[in-house]
């Protein structure tokens, strides 16, 4: 993980995905390359824990999906509303086995 700009892609990537984007789409939207969605998905199956966790924070999202979305040209209305119900929780859920570990 490196700079703002790279956290921001990969949170909205992650968002993308819990939502039920594919990773051709997710790509599309953000405008992005498939293996930089395959790099974050990698990432924050394989970071350690609490690196996910700081990672999932559920400000830092709804202030990503609030400012940024919006002015992605080809989102679809519902995948917005989707997309603003996200949770640090539900990237967790979705993509750590130890989910439940890392959160007891």
């Amino acid at each position: 993980m490196q700079d703002l700009h790279h956290q921001k892609k990969w949170l909205g990537i992650l968002v993308l995905r819990c939502i039920g984007c594919s990773q051709e789409e997710t790509g599309h939207i953000l405008k992005c390359r498939k293996e930089t969605v395959v790099d974050a998905e990698e990432w924050i199956r394989t970071c350690p824990p609490h690196d996910a966790i700081i990672f999932c924070d559920d400000l830092a999202i709804e202030s990503q999906v609030r400012r940024e979305f919006p002015k992605f040209d080809v989102i679809l209305p519902e995948q917005l509303v989707k997309a603003g119900q996200v949770t640090g929780d539900d990237i967790l859920r979705h993509y750590r086995r130890d989910y439940s570990e890392i959160k007891a």
